[in-house]
Protein backbone atom coordinates (compact mmCIF):
# COMPACT_ATOMS: atom_id res chain seq x y z
CA UNK A 1 0.00 0.00 0.00
CA UNK A 2 2.81 2.35 0.90
CA UNK A 3 4.61 1.48 -2.34
CA UNK A 4 1.49 2.24 -4.37
CA UNK A 5 1.05 5.56 -2.54
CA UNK A 6 4.66 6.46 -3.24
CA UNK A 7 4.15 5.72 -6.92
CA UNK A 8 1.12 8.02 -7.01
CA UNK A 9 3.04 10.79 -5.24
CA UNK A 10 5.95 10.39 -7.67
CA UNK A 11 3.56 10.55 -10.63
CA UNK A 12 1.98 13.74 -9.29
CA UNK A 13 5.40 15.30 -8.74
CA UNK A 14 6.46 14.42 -12.31
CA UNK A 15 3.32 15.98 -13.75
CA UNK A 16 3.87 19.10 -11.59
CA UNK A 17 7.48 19.39 -12.73
CA UNK A 18 6.46 19.02 -16.36
CA UNK A 19 3.96 21.85 -15.94
CA UNK A 20 6.58 24.03 -14.25
CA UNK A 21 9.06 23.31 -17.03
CA UNK A 22 6.45 24.09 -19.67
CA UNK A 23 5.51 27.28 -17.81
CA UNK A 24 9.11 28.43 -17.55
CA UNK A 25 9.78 27.50 -21.18
CA UNK A 26 6.86 29.70 -22.16
CA UNK A 27 8.52 32.86 -20.95
CA UNK A 28 11.91 31.87 -22.36
CA UNK A 29 10.81 30.94 -25.87
CA UNK A 30 7.48 32.69 -26.42
CA UNK A 31 8.81 36.20 -26.88
CA UNK A 32 6.77 39.32 -27.55
CA UNK A 33 7.91 39.52 -31.16
CA UNK A 34 7.36 35.82 -31.90
CA UNK A 35 3.92 34.39 -32.67
CA UNK A 36 3.63 30.67 -31.91
CA UNK A 37 0.79 28.77 -33.55
CA UNK A 38 -0.15 25.11 -33.14
CA UNK A 39 -2.21 23.16 -35.64
CA UNK A 40 -2.60 19.48 -36.57
CA UNK A 41 -1.82 20.26 -40.22
CA UNK A 42 1.47 20.77 -41.98
CA UNK A 43 2.15 22.17 -45.45
CA UNK A 44 2.65 19.68 -48.24
CA UNK A 45 4.36 21.99 -50.73
CA UNK A 46 5.69 25.54 -50.60
CA UNK A 47 5.80 26.14 -54.36
CA UNK A 48 2.89 28.37 -55.42
CA UNK A 49 2.78 26.63 -58.81
CA UNK A 50 2.20 23.28 -57.09
CA UNK A 51 0.46 23.89 -53.77
CA UNK A 52 -3.31 23.36 -53.78
CA UNK A 53 -4.22 23.20 -50.10
CA UNK A 54 -4.90 25.80 -47.44
CA UNK A 55 -2.05 25.06 -45.00
CA UNK A 56 0.63 25.64 -47.62
CA UNK A 57 -1.37 28.49 -49.09
CA UNK A 58 -1.28 30.30 -45.75
CA UNK A 59 2.53 30.25 -45.72
CA UNK A 60 2.79 31.18 -49.40
CA UNK A 61 0.52 34.21 -49.06
CA UNK A 62 2.84 35.66 -46.39
CA UNK A 63 6.12 34.94 -48.18
CA UNK A 64 5.18 35.39 -51.83
CA UNK A 65 2.96 38.05 -53.37
CA UNK A 66 0.59 38.28 -56.30
CA UNK A 67 0.31 41.28 -58.60
CA UNK A 68 -2.97 42.23 -56.95
CA UNK A 69 -4.84 41.13 -53.85
CA UNK A 70 -7.78 41.92 -51.56
CA UNK A 71 -8.24 44.87 -49.27
CA UNK A 72 -8.15 43.20 -45.85
CA UNK A 73 -10.93 40.65 -45.51
CA UNK A 74 -12.94 42.03 -48.42
CA UNK A 75 -13.85 39.52 -51.11
CA UNK A 76 -14.71 42.12 -53.72
CA UNK A 77 -12.32 45.07 -53.35
CA UNK A 78 -9.09 44.45 -55.26
CA UNK A 79 -5.97 46.52 -54.57
CA UNK A 80 -2.53 46.74 -56.25
CA UNK A 81 0.35 44.91 -54.56
CA UNK A 82 3.21 44.52 -57.03
CA UNK A 83 1.69 46.85 -59.63
CA UNK A 84 0.75 50.51 -59.79
CA UNK A 85 -2.92 50.15 -60.74
CA UNK A 86 -5.75 47.69 -61.36
CA UNK A 87 -6.48 47.44 -65.10
CA UNK A 88 -9.80 48.97 -66.15
CA UNK A 89 -11.22 50.10 -69.45
CA UNK A 90 -11.35 53.63 -68.01
CA UNK A 91 -7.63 53.82 -67.23
CA UNK A 92 -6.70 52.21 -70.54
CA UNK A 93 -5.03 49.15 -69.00
CA UNK A 94 -7.90 46.78 -69.95
CA UNK A 95 -8.99 46.57 -73.56
CA UNK A 96 -12.74 47.10 -74.15
CA UNK A 97 -13.07 43.53 -75.47
CA UNK A 98 -11.77 42.14 -72.15
CA UNK A 99 -8.79 40.43 -73.80
CA UNK A 100 -5.71 42.50 -72.88
CA UNK A 101 -4.74 43.23 -69.25
CA UNK A 102 -1.71 45.50 -68.89
CA UNK A 103 0.16 45.90 -65.61
CA UNK A 104 2.76 48.54 -64.83
CA UNK A 105 5.02 47.00 -62.20
CA UNK A 106 5.98 48.67 -58.95
CA UNK A 107 9.64 49.75 -59.02
CA UNK A 108 12.43 48.59 -56.70
CA UNK A 109 10.57 45.60 -55.26
CA UNK A 110 13.14 43.29 -53.71
CA UNK A 111 13.13 39.52 -53.55
CA UNK A 112 14.32 38.06 -50.28
CA UNK A 113 17.77 37.45 -51.80
CA UNK A 114 18.10 41.16 -52.64
CA UNK A 115 17.41 40.92 -56.38
CA UNK A 116 14.99 43.44 -57.91
CA UNK A 117 11.76 42.11 -59.44
CA UNK A 118 11.11 42.98 -63.09
CA UNK A 119 8.92 41.98 -66.02
CA UNK A 120 11.02 38.88 -66.76
CA UNK A 121 10.17 37.48 -63.31
CA UNK A 122 6.45 38.06 -63.89
CA UNK A 123 6.45 36.43 -67.34
CA UNK A 124 8.54 33.54 -66.00
CA UNK A 125 6.21 32.98 -63.03
CA UNK A 126 3.21 32.46 -65.30
CA UNK A 127 5.20 30.49 -67.87
CA UNK A 128 6.19 27.93 -65.25
CA UNK A 129 2.60 27.58 -63.99
CA UNK A 130 1.45 26.86 -67.55
CA UNK A 131 4.29 24.47 -68.39
CA UNK A 132 4.42 22.64 -65.06
CA UNK A 133 0.68 21.99 -65.34
CA UNK A 134 0.14 21.15 -61.67
CA UNK A 135 -3.16 21.07 -59.74
CA UNK A 136 -4.00 24.79 -59.49
CA UNK A 137 -2.76 25.65 -63.00
CA UNK A 138 -6.24 25.27 -64.56
CA UNK A 139 -7.21 28.69 -63.24
CA UNK A 140 -4.58 30.26 -65.48
CA UNK A 141 -4.67 27.91 -68.46
CA UNK A 142 -8.44 28.19 -68.90
CA UNK A 143 -7.85 31.60 -70.54
CA UNK A 144 -4.09 32.09 -70.93
CA UNK A 145 -1.21 30.36 -72.70
CA UNK A 146 2.45 31.21 -73.21
CA UNK A 147 1.79 33.22 -76.37
CA UNK A 148 -0.40 35.53 -74.29
CA UNK A 149 2.46 36.54 -71.96
CA UNK A 150 3.87 39.78 -73.35
CA UNK A 151 6.76 41.85 -72.01
CA UNK A 152 6.32 45.50 -72.96
CA UNK A 153 9.45 46.68 -71.20
CA UNK A 154 11.31 45.91 -67.97
CA UNK A 155 8.45 47.29 -65.89
CA UNK A 156 5.32 46.47 -67.88
CA UNK A 157 3.58 43.25 -68.91
CA UNK A 158 0.39 42.40 -70.78
CA UNK A 159 -1.69 39.26 -70.46
CA UNK A 160 -3.52 38.58 -73.72
CA UNK A 161 -6.31 36.09 -73.03
CA UNK A 162 -7.38 33.72 -75.78
CA UNK A 163 -10.99 34.44 -74.82
CA UNK A 164 -12.65 37.09 -72.67
CA UNK A 165 -13.05 36.06 -69.05
CA UNK A 166 -14.59 38.54 -66.65
CA UNK A 167 -13.25 36.74 -63.56
CA UNK A 168 -9.61 36.84 -64.67
CA UNK A 169 -8.81 39.69 -62.31
CA UNK A 170 -9.96 37.47 -59.41
CA UNK A 171 -7.91 34.53 -60.67
CA UNK A 172 -4.80 36.71 -60.37
CA UNK A 173 -5.33 36.93 -56.60
CA UNK A 174 -4.84 33.20 -56.09
CA UNK A 175 -1.50 31.99 -54.73
CA UNK A 176 -0.82 30.06 -57.95
CA UNK A 177 -0.23 33.51 -59.50
CA UNK A 178 2.51 34.41 -57.01
CA UNK A 179 5.63 36.00 -58.47
CA UNK A 180 8.84 34.01 -58.13
CA UNK A 181 12.43 34.93 -58.99
CA UNK A 182 13.44 33.69 -62.46
CA UNK A 183 17.13 33.60 -61.50
CA UNK A 184 16.51 31.63 -58.30
CA UNK A 185 14.34 29.02 -59.99
CA UNK A 186 16.71 28.64 -62.94
CA UNK A 187 19.57 28.12 -60.50
CA UNK A 188 17.63 25.31 -58.83
CA UNK A 189 16.23 23.08 -61.54
CA UNK A 190 14.36 25.53 -63.76
CA UNK A 191 11.13 24.44 -65.44
CA UNK A 192 10.38 20.88 -66.44
CA UNK A 193 7.16 20.37 -68.36
CA UNK A 194 4.38 18.57 -66.45
CA UNK A 195 6.62 18.16 -63.40
CA UNK A 196 7.17 19.66 -59.98
CA UNK A 197 10.32 21.47 -58.93
CA UNK A 198 11.37 19.65 -55.77
CA UNK A 199 13.68 22.44 -54.60
CA UNK A 200 10.86 24.98 -54.86
CA UNK A 201 8.58 22.67 -52.88
CA UNK A 202 10.81 23.13 -49.83
CA UNK A 203 12.46 26.53 -50.37
CA UNK A 204 11.04 30.02 -50.82
CA UNK A 205 12.35 33.30 -52.24
CA UNK A 206 9.51 35.77 -52.56
CA UNK A 207 8.79 39.48 -52.20
CA UNK A 208 6.41 39.28 -49.22
CA UNK A 209 6.65 40.78 -45.71
CA UNK A 210 8.06 37.50 -44.35
CA UNK A 211 10.80 35.22 -45.59
CA UNK A 212 11.25 31.52 -44.89
CA UNK A 213 13.53 30.94 -41.91
CA UNK A 214 13.31 27.18 -41.36
CA UNK A 215 11.19 24.17 -42.20
CA UNK A 216 12.11 21.29 -39.93
CA UNK A 217 13.17 18.10 -41.71
CA UNK A 218 10.58 16.12 -39.74
CA UNK A 219 7.94 18.76 -40.67
CA UNK A 220 7.25 19.39 -36.98
CA UNK A 221 7.37 23.16 -37.48
CA UNK A 222 7.90 25.89 -40.03
CA UNK A 223 9.03 29.41 -39.22
CA UNK A 224 8.99 32.64 -41.18
CA UNK A 225 10.73 35.86 -40.17
CA UNK A 226 10.25 39.53 -40.99
CA UNK A 227 11.82 40.72 -44.25
CA UNK A 228 13.29 44.13 -43.47
CA UNK A 229 13.75 44.95 -47.14
CA UNK A 230 10.00 44.69 -47.81
CA UNK A 231 8.63 47.29 -50.24
CA UNK A 232 5.47 47.92 -48.22
CA UNK A 233 4.66 48.36 -44.53
CA UNK A 234 7.01 46.17 -42.50
CA UNK A 235 5.64 43.26 -40.48
CA UNK A 236 5.11 44.01 -36.78
CA UNK A 237 6.29 40.57 -35.66
CA UNK A 238 9.87 39.36 -35.75
CA UNK A 239 8.88 35.77 -36.46
CA UNK A 240 5.93 33.39 -36.85
CA UNK A 241 6.41 29.76 -35.81
CA UNK A 242 3.75 27.27 -36.91
CA UNK A 243 4.02 23.94 -35.12
CA UNK A 244 2.36 20.69 -36.14
CA UNK A 245 0.76 19.26 -33.00
CA UNK A 246 -1.67 16.43 -33.65
CA UNK A 247 -3.06 16.02 -30.13
CA UNK A 248 -5.86 18.47 -29.31
CA UNK A 249 -5.29 18.10 -25.56
CA UNK A 250 -1.65 19.08 -25.97
CA UNK A 251 -2.59 22.13 -28.01
CA UNK A 252 -5.11 23.28 -25.41
CA UNK A 253 -2.65 22.81 -22.53
CA UNK A 254 0.04 24.74 -24.39
CA UNK A 255 -2.43 27.55 -25.04
CA UNK A 256 -3.49 27.70 -21.38
CA UNK A 257 0.13 27.80 -20.23
CA UNK A 258 0.97 30.50 -22.77
CA UNK A 259 3.43 28.30 -24.62
CA UNK A 260 1.29 28.76 -27.74
CA UNK A 261 -0.28 32.07 -28.75
CA UNK A 262 -2.97 30.50 -30.95
CA UNK A 263 -4.16 26.95 -31.62
CA UNK A 264 -6.63 25.12 -33.81
CA UNK A 265 -9.66 23.76 -31.93
CA UNK A 266 -12.43 22.03 -33.93
CA UNK A 267 -15.95 23.49 -33.58
CA UNK A 268 -17.21 20.49 -31.61
CA UNK A 269 -14.56 21.02 -28.91
CA UNK A 270 -14.76 24.78 -28.39
CA UNK A 271 -16.49 24.33 -25.04
CA UNK A 272 -13.14 23.03 -23.75
CA UNK A 273 -11.66 26.53 -24.05
CA UNK A 274 -14.64 28.89 -23.81
CA UNK A 275 -14.57 31.12 -20.75
CA UNK A 276 -11.03 30.26 -19.74
CA UNK A 277 -8.96 33.11 -18.38
CA UNK A 278 -6.87 34.91 -20.97
CA UNK A 279 -8.24 32.97 -23.94
CA UNK A 280 -10.29 34.39 -26.82
CA UNK A 281 -12.62 32.20 -28.89
CA UNK A 282 -13.49 33.99 -32.11
CA UNK A 283 -16.31 32.31 -34.01
CA UNK A 284 -16.90 34.83 -36.76
CA UNK A 285 -14.57 33.94 -39.62
CA UNK A 286 -16.68 33.06 -42.65
CA UNK A 287 -15.26 30.63 -45.21
CA UNK A 288 -15.98 30.78 -48.91
CA UNK A 289 -17.18 27.20 -48.76
CA UNK A 290 -20.55 25.53 -48.84
CA UNK A 291 -21.58 22.05 -47.73
CA UNK A 292 -24.45 20.19 -49.33
CA UNK A 293 -26.14 16.89 -50.06
CA UNK A 294 -26.11 16.38 -53.80
CA UNK A 295 -29.00 14.41 -55.30
CA UNK A 296 -28.39 12.65 -58.61
CA UNK A 297 -30.72 14.47 -60.97
CA UNK A 298 -30.33 11.79 -63.66
CA UNK A 299 -31.22 8.76 -61.55
CA UNK A 300 -34.55 7.85 -59.86
CA UNK A 301 -36.01 8.99 -57.60
CA UNK A 302 -34.14 12.32 -57.58
CA UNK A 303 -34.53 12.78 -61.33
CA UNK A 304 -37.96 14.18 -60.43
CA UNK A 305 -37.86 17.74 -59.10
CA UNK A 306 -40.71 17.01 -56.66
CA UNK A 307 -38.64 14.40 -54.83
CA UNK A 308 -35.68 16.79 -54.63
CA UNK A 309 -37.94 19.53 -53.33
CA UNK A 310 -39.42 17.11 -50.77
CA UNK A 311 -35.96 16.16 -49.51
CA UNK A 312 -35.01 19.84 -49.30
CA UNK A 313 -38.14 20.67 -47.30
CA UNK A 314 -37.83 17.66 -44.98
CA UNK A 315 -34.30 18.50 -43.83
CA UNK A 316 -33.98 19.90 -40.29
CA UNK A 317 -31.75 22.93 -40.81
CA UNK A 318 -32.34 24.25 -37.30
CA UNK A 319 -30.98 21.08 -35.71
CA UNK A 320 -28.01 21.13 -38.06
CA UNK A 321 -27.16 24.74 -37.21
CA UNK A 322 -27.82 24.69 -33.47
CA UNK A 323 -26.61 21.24 -32.43
CA UNK A 324 -24.27 19.80 -35.04
CA UNK A 325 -22.46 23.04 -35.91
CA UNK A 326 -23.25 24.82 -32.63
CA UNK A 327 -24.21 27.98 -34.47
CA UNK A 328 -20.86 28.28 -36.24
CA UNK A 329 -22.07 29.00 -39.73
CA UNK A 330 -24.97 30.36 -41.70
CA UNK A 331 -27.61 29.22 -44.12
CA UNK A 332 -27.08 29.89 -47.78
CA UNK A 333 -28.59 29.18 -51.18
CA UNK A 334 -26.16 27.76 -53.74
CA UNK A 335 -24.39 27.52 -56.01
CA UNK A 336 -22.73 30.59 -54.47
CA UNK A 337 -22.07 31.45 -50.86
CA UNK A 338 -22.17 34.65 -48.83
CA UNK A 339 -19.13 36.81 -49.52
CA UNK A 340 -19.11 35.95 -53.22
CA UNK A 341 -19.72 38.82 -55.60
CA UNK A 342 -23.21 38.47 -57.07
CA UNK A 343 -24.80 36.52 -54.21
CA UNK A 344 -28.56 37.16 -54.17
CA UNK A 345 -29.32 38.26 -50.62
CA UNK A 346 -33.03 38.55 -51.43
CA UNK A 347 -33.27 34.78 -51.83
CA UNK A 348 -34.35 33.07 -48.60
CA UNK A 349 -33.01 29.58 -47.78
CA UNK A 350 -35.47 26.72 -47.43
CA UNK A 351 -36.92 26.03 -43.99
CA UNK A 352 -38.17 22.66 -42.81
CA UNK A 353 -41.79 21.91 -43.78
CA UNK A 354 -42.46 18.19 -43.32
CA UNK A 355 -46.13 18.35 -44.33
CA UNK A 356 -45.42 20.05 -47.64
CA UNK A 357 -42.62 17.54 -48.25
CA UNK A 358 -45.07 14.65 -47.66
CA UNK A 359 -47.58 16.20 -50.08
CA UNK A 360 -44.97 16.48 -52.83
CA UNK A 361 -43.87 12.88 -52.30
CA UNK A 362 -47.47 11.67 -52.25
CA UNK A 363 -48.11 13.34 -55.60
CA UNK A 364 -44.98 11.78 -57.08
CA UNK A 365 -45.81 8.27 -55.81
CA UNK A 366 -49.37 8.46 -57.08
CA UNK A 367 -48.18 9.44 -60.55
CA UNK A 368 -45.55 6.67 -60.64
CA UNK A 369 -47.80 4.01 -59.06
CA UNK A 370 -45.52 3.55 -56.06
CA UNK A 371 -47.12 2.33 -52.84
CA UNK A 372 -44.21 1.82 -50.46
CA UNK A 373 -41.24 3.90 -49.33
CA UNK A 374 -38.65 5.11 -51.78
CA UNK A 375 -35.18 3.64 -51.23
CA UNK A 376 -31.92 5.55 -51.67
CA UNK A 377 -28.33 5.29 -50.49
CA UNK A 378 -26.36 8.25 -49.15
CA UNK A 379 -22.60 8.03 -49.60
CA UNK A 380 -20.27 10.04 -47.37
CA UNK A 381 -16.73 10.12 -46.06
CA UNK A 382 -16.16 9.55 -42.37
CA UNK A 383 -15.73 12.39 -39.92
CA UNK A 384 -17.53 13.30 -36.73
CA UNK A 385 -19.49 16.07 -38.45
CA UNK A 386 -20.22 14.11 -41.64
CA UNK A 387 -21.57 11.17 -39.69
CA UNK A 388 -23.95 13.40 -37.73
CA UNK A 389 -25.19 15.13 -40.90
CA UNK A 390 -25.72 11.76 -42.61
CA UNK A 391 -27.68 10.46 -39.63
CA UNK A 392 -29.82 13.61 -39.60
CA UNK A 393 -30.58 13.25 -43.32
CA UNK A 394 -31.59 9.62 -42.81
CA UNK A 395 -33.90 10.49 -39.91
CA UNK A 396 -35.52 13.37 -41.79
CA UNK A 397 -36.10 11.30 -44.94
CA UNK A 398 -37.58 8.44 -42.92
CA UNK A 399 -40.18 10.91 -41.66
CA UNK A 400 -41.56 11.49 -45.18
CA UNK A 401 -41.27 8.00 -46.66
CA UNK A 402 -37.76 7.85 -48.10
CA UNK A 403 -35.74 4.98 -46.66
CA UNK A 404 -32.06 5.95 -46.61
CA UNK A 405 -29.17 3.51 -46.37
CA UNK A 406 -25.98 5.15 -45.15
CA UNK A 407 -22.70 3.98 -46.64
CA UNK A 408 -19.28 5.25 -45.68
CA UNK A 409 -16.70 5.35 -48.48
CA UNK A 410 -13.13 6.51 -48.77
CA UNK A 411 -12.73 9.82 -50.57
CA UNK A 412 -11.43 8.25 -53.82
CA UNK A 413 -14.24 5.67 -53.81
CA UNK A 414 -16.90 8.34 -53.27
CA UNK A 415 -15.53 10.34 -56.19
CA UNK A 416 -15.70 7.23 -58.37
CA UNK A 417 -19.39 6.88 -57.51
CA UNK A 418 -20.01 10.51 -58.43
CA UNK A 419 -17.98 10.11 -61.61
CA UNK A 420 -20.05 7.17 -62.80
CA UNK A 421 -19.16 4.24 -64.98
CA UNK A 422 -17.41 5.01 -68.24
CA UNK A 423 -19.50 3.43 -70.98
CA UNK A 424 -17.93 5.18 -73.93
CA UNK A 425 -19.09 8.77 -74.08
CA UNK A 426 -19.75 11.38 -71.42
CA UNK A 427 -23.38 11.72 -72.51
CA UNK A 428 -23.95 8.05 -71.61
CA UNK A 429 -22.35 8.29 -68.17
CA UNK A 430 -24.51 8.82 -65.10
CA UNK A 431 -23.15 8.96 -61.57
CA UNK A 432 -23.52 5.66 -59.72
CA UNK A 433 -25.27 7.09 -56.69
CA UNK A 434 -28.57 8.54 -55.50
CA UNK A 435 -27.20 10.97 -52.91
CA UNK A 436 -23.78 12.03 -51.63
CA UNK A 437 -22.56 14.35 -48.88
CA UNK A 438 -20.05 16.80 -50.36
CA UNK A 439 -18.97 20.43 -50.37
CA UNK A 440 -17.27 23.06 -52.49
CA UNK A 441 -14.47 25.44 -51.59
CA UNK A 442 -14.18 28.44 -53.88
CA UNK A 443 -10.76 28.86 -55.49
CA UNK A 444 -11.38 32.58 -55.92
CA UNK A 445 -14.22 34.80 -54.67
CA UNK A 446 -16.23 35.08 -57.83
CA UNK A 447 -19.37 33.24 -59.03
CA UNK A 448 -17.36 31.62 -61.83
CA UNK A 449 -15.28 29.88 -59.17
CA UNK A 450 -18.36 28.02 -57.91
CA UNK A 451 -20.66 27.86 -60.96
CA UNK A 452 -19.18 24.51 -62.15
CA UNK A 453 -21.45 22.71 -59.67
CA UNK A 454 -24.51 23.57 -61.78
CA UNK A 455 -23.06 23.54 -65.31
CA UNK A 456 -23.98 20.49 -67.39
CA UNK A 457 -20.75 20.58 -69.42
CA UNK A 458 -18.79 20.17 -66.16
CA UNK A 459 -20.84 17.30 -64.73
CA UNK A 460 -19.16 14.75 -62.51
CA UNK A 461 -16.60 15.02 -59.69
CA UNK A 462 -14.85 18.36 -59.35
CA UNK A 463 -17.82 20.05 -60.99
CA UNK A 464 -21.53 19.29 -61.31
CA UNK A 465 -21.66 16.56 -58.66
CA UNK A 466 -25.47 16.32 -58.81
CA UNK A 467 -25.56 15.73 -62.57
CA UNK A 468 -28.02 18.62 -62.75
CA UNK A 469 -29.05 19.55 -66.27
CA UNK A 470 -30.55 22.88 -67.22
CA UNK A 471 -29.21 23.92 -70.58
CA UNK A 472 -30.42 27.47 -70.14
CA UNK A 473 -28.51 27.79 -66.87
CA UNK A 474 -25.34 26.51 -68.55
CA UNK A 475 -25.86 28.86 -71.49
CA UNK A 476 -26.20 32.04 -69.49
CA UNK A 477 -23.36 31.09 -67.14
CA UNK A 478 -21.12 30.69 -70.18
CA UNK A 479 -22.30 34.14 -71.26
CA UNK A 480 -21.41 35.57 -67.85
CA UNK A 481 -17.80 34.45 -68.25
CA UNK A 482 -17.19 36.55 -71.34
CA UNK A 483 -19.42 39.59 -70.96
CA UNK A 484 -17.94 42.83 -69.65
CA UNK A 485 -21.41 44.25 -68.99
CA UNK A 486 -21.53 44.43 -65.20
CA UNK A 487 -25.31 44.78 -64.91
CA UNK A 488 -25.84 41.81 -67.23
CA UNK A 489 -23.49 39.66 -65.16
CA UNK A 490 -25.40 40.41 -61.95
CA UNK A 491 -28.67 39.73 -63.73
CA UNK A 492 -27.37 36.30 -64.79
CA UNK A 493 -26.08 35.38 -61.34
CA UNK A 494 -29.36 36.31 -59.67
CA UNK A 495 -31.43 34.50 -62.29
CA UNK A 496 -29.36 31.32 -61.93
CA UNK A 497 -29.69 31.58 -58.16
CA UNK A 498 -33.49 31.65 -58.45
CA UNK A 499 -33.69 28.78 -60.95
CA UNK A 500 -31.39 26.52 -58.96
CA UNK A 501 -33.22 27.31 -55.72
CA UNK A 502 -36.47 26.14 -57.35
CA UNK A 503 -35.06 23.00 -58.97
CA UNK A 504 -33.13 21.80 -55.88
CA UNK A 505 -30.26 19.72 -57.25
CA UNK A 506 -28.65 20.01 -53.82
CA UNK A 507 -29.80 20.29 -50.23
CA UNK A 508 -27.79 23.39 -49.32
CA UNK A 509 -26.90 22.72 -45.69
CA UNK A 510 -24.44 25.25 -44.27
CA UNK A 511 -21.70 27.74 -45.01
CA UNK A 512 -19.41 27.06 -42.05
CA UNK A 513 -17.46 29.56 -40.04
CA UNK A 514 -13.81 28.98 -39.18
CA UNK A 515 -13.39 29.55 -35.44
CA UNK A 516 -9.95 30.41 -34.11
CA UNK A 517 -8.64 30.47 -30.55
CA UNK A 518 -5.83 32.64 -29.22
CA UNK A 519 -4.44 34.41 -26.14
CA UNK A 520 -5.75 37.88 -25.32
CA UNK A 521 -2.31 39.37 -25.81
CA UNK A 522 -2.48 38.58 -29.54
CA UNK A 523 -3.82 41.63 -31.39
CA UNK A 524 -5.30 42.05 -34.87
CA UNK A 525 -5.49 38.28 -35.36
CA UNK A 526 -8.03 38.30 -38.17
CA UNK A 527 -8.93 35.46 -40.53
CA UNK A 528 -9.22 36.35 -44.19
CA UNK A 529 -12.38 35.28 -45.99
CA UNK A 530 -10.31 34.00 -48.88
CA UNK A 531 -9.51 30.40 -47.93
CA UNK A 532 -6.28 30.29 -49.90
CA UNK A 533 -4.92 33.44 -48.33
CA UNK A 534 -5.58 32.26 -44.80
CA UNK A 535 -4.22 34.64 -42.19
CA UNK A 536 -2.06 37.62 -43.04
CA UNK A 537 0.49 37.89 -40.23
CA UNK A 538 2.15 41.21 -41.16
CA UNK A 539 -0.41 43.23 -39.19
CA UNK A 540 -0.50 40.92 -36.15
CA UNK A 541 1.32 41.90 -32.97
CA UNK A 542 1.49 40.88 -29.29
CA UNK A 543 0.80 43.12 -26.32
CA UNK A 544 1.31 41.45 -22.94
Amino acid sequence: MLGLLNKKVIAIIIVFLLIVVAYNTTFETNKDGVLVLETPATPRYLDPATNYETTGGNIISNVYETLISYNGSSTSEIIPVLVEAIPTVENGLLSPDGINYTFDLKRNVKFHNGDIMDADDVIYSFTRVIRMHQGPSWMVTQVLNESGLIKNDDHSVTFRLYKPYSAFIFVLTHTVCSIVSKDVVEAHGGIEDNSMNEWMNTHMVGTGPFKLKEWAEDRSFISIERFDGYHGTKALLDEVIIKSVSELTTRIINLELGYADAVYVPPTMLDEVRGKDGIVVNEGAMRLAGYFICMNCQRPPFNDVRVRQAATLAFDYEFLMDYIYQGLGQRYVGPWVHGIYGYNDDLDPYEQDVEEAKDLLKEYKAEKGISGDLEVTLYYTMSEISDLVAQLFKSNMDDIGIEVTLQFLSWPSLLEKVKGKDVGTKDEVIGEFEAALLGWLSDYPHPDGMSPIVKWDLRGPGGNNAWYRNDYVSQILNESEVTTNESRKLEIYHEVHEIVAEECPYVWTIQPNTPFVFRKWVKNYVESYNPFMGRYYATVYKDK
